[in-house]
């Protein structure tokens, strides 16, 4: 657009009502999907850094404890515990 004003000798806010139909209907057609990633990507910060969700992640069914000792412990969403909760580390002797 900038390189159009600067041809046509016109200012920036008249170049869409200057070029051609086409040209405003590919760039609204080019517009609208980023638009709405756009939306989704701040939706999902606004939601990361509230804490909020839009829906409860509170699972319907009884959750069936991978090995002993966990059965009072919730998964997290990700599938990773927070808690060592018994396994042992490898460790290196010399």
């Amino acid at each position: 657009m900038a390189v159009f004003k600067r041809y046509a000798s016109i200012p920036f806010y008249r170049v869409p009502f200057v070029v051609p139909w086409q040209c405003n209907l590919g760039a609204g057609l080019l517009m609208a999907p980023q638009l709405y990633w756009f939306s989704l990507i701040c939706r999902g910060a606004l939601r990361l850094f509230t804490g909020r969700s839009s829906h409860s992640r509170k699972p319907t069914a009884p959750v069936k404890p991978e090995y002993e000792g966990h059965e009072g412990m919730p998964q997290s969403a990700n599938g990773y515990s927070t808690q060592m909760g018994g396994r042992d580390t490898p460790t290196m002797s010399h």
